[in-house]
């Protein structure tokens, strides 16, 4: 058999004939017995557990006083340690079948040092993330310098697109963006069904943001030129009035009903409304003077500086709030 985990049974089993064979011989009573422990498909803590609990039942069954454990190479002698806590072993067999060694080391040493660089989002933005970053840029350039490498480039864009996910944790932000919109519409849903007003404000604004992407494309596929200045003006114009009424509604509809439920969180949202208010047209002010620099600083400066104050005035009311317990003494 060329399997190796077939191969280490053989040779527990051939093993065990002969110790046994050996003690006939000797006219000694030994009994031995052969236990196959499997663990799991996934390397790792789940394997280590099933390989514990299985040991755990042929302990309670058999009761070894001596051991040989017989592996097919490092992956295996890695849970030696493990086995050591519940059995006394006292020699080890190593079956090796049409493999190398070497070779075999080599591919456990490049699986855990993938397997670091993937769980440390420093090192997988280096080692992954940058080779993604270069592949998708590679496989774009060649599509548009040789349309005849786009089987090539595609194969290159998806591998580089990958790597590019994974290297810089993309994936997951995308599962933290799905986990959050599964609380949005849990929140929604909730509100709904109790008539809070979080429900239609929610809706309001996701109707207000339909509307508002229907615009910018309407804008963008009708647009004479695409320069820098249309899409600033595209934004002051068209995106700002509707950005700043979801961000009103959406945050106007928690804090009143954390106002009636008295639930202390409408500090949180009262500021962070507030922030987001004072940014968004701090912003607006900025942009309008990249458009306008006749207007000078004067309007982005004063906006700026009423801003931190309105902010700062927010923030020390939320705190007056919490430790006076204004939401409960209502």
């Amino acid at each position: 058999a060329e399997d190796s985990d077939v191969n280490s049974i053989l040779r527990a089993v051939g093993l065990a004939d002969s110790i046994a064979e050996g003690a006939r011989k000797k006219k000694e009573k030994v009994e031995v017995e052969v236990a196959t422990l499997t663990g799991d498909r996934d390397v790792g803590v789940e394997s280590d557990i099933k390989i514990s609990r299985q040991l755990d039942d042929v302990v309670k069954r058999i009761s070894p006083d001596e051991t040989i454990f017989v592996s097919d190479g490092l992956g295996d002698e890695q849970i030696i340690p493990l086995l050591k806590d519940k059995v006394n072993i006292t020699a080890t067999e190593r079956v090796v079948v049409k493999q190398s060694e070497r070779l075999e080391e080599t591919y456990l040493i490049i699986t855990r040092y993938l397997s670091e660089i993937a769980s440390d989002p420093k090192r997988a933005r280096t080692f992954l993330g940058l080779p993604g970053l270069a592949l998708l840029i590679f496989s774009l350039a060649s599509v548009a310098q040789a349309p005849l490498l786009v089987g090539v480039a595609a194969v290159i864009f998806i591998v580089g697109g990958y790597l590019f996910t994974i290297g810089f944790g993309l994936d997951r932000q995308f599962s933290t963006l799905l986990n959050y919109l599964r609380g949005v519409y849990i929140t929604v849903k909730e509100a709904g069904s109790q008539g809070r007003l979080t429900f239609y404000s929610y809706m309001t604004s996701i109707l207000l943001a339909i509307v508002a992407a229907a615009v910018i494309v309407y804008r963008v596929l009708n647009a004479p030129t695409y320069d820098s200045e249309f899409f600033l003006e595209l934004y002051t114009v068209h995106g700002f009035p509707f950005i700043l009424s979801i961000v009103v509604l959406t945050i106007l509809g928690k804090m009143v009903d954390d106002y009636f439920e008295k639930d202390v969180r409408m500090w949180n949202y009262m500021v962070l409304g507030t922030s987001l208010i004072i940014f968004l047209i701090v912003l607006h002010r900025a942009l309008n003077f990249i458009i306008s620099p006749a207007e000078g600083l004067t309007p982005l400066v004063v906006t700026a500086l009423m801003g931190v104050i309105i902010c700062s005035f927010f923030v020390k009311m939320a705190q007056i709030g919490r430790r006076a317990n204004w939401l409960q003494a209502q």
